[in-house]
């Protein structure tokens, strides 16, 4: 006769630990060496932001860097607050990162890539 499976006791220690805190601290060190790397760090609000228009604009500027993700994890790299910053003036930055924000890393001067963004048309 075959046992009853209801009373059966689940041992927890074979759960495996999931990968969250190792993706979100690799895109904290992501954010931090692109701080870094860089001269100008620009963030953008996007709406219905699909492949596409996102790969464009990756190629155009092949030189620098676009990130997207979650804008808490963001807001750690960058520093919440003075204590916690960064690099210098850092964590003023994380005060703007709310809703659909990315950050766009470039060396490009800031005229050139302002005058870029504001006439482009996706």
């Amino acid at each position: 006769m075959a046992k009853t499976k209801r009373n059966r006791v689940v041992p927890l220690t074979k759960t495996k630990k999931g990968k969250g805190f190792e993706k979100k601290d690799h895109f904290i060190t992501k954010v931090q060496e692109s701080i870094k790397q860089y001269t100008y760090t620009y963030l953008f609000r996007y709406k219905n932001l699909t492949t596409s228009p996102l790969q464009a604009l990756r190629n155009y500027w092949e030189d620098s860097k676009f990130l997207l993700g979650k804008t808490r994890v963001m807001q750690v790299a960058f520093g919440k607050n003075e204590d916690d910053t960064f690099i210098e003036n850092s964590h003023k930055l994380s005060g703007y990162l709310r809703g659909n924000t990315g950050l766009f890393f470039s060396n490009q001067i800031p005229d050139y890539v302002i005058e870029y963004l504001v006439n482009i048309t996706l």
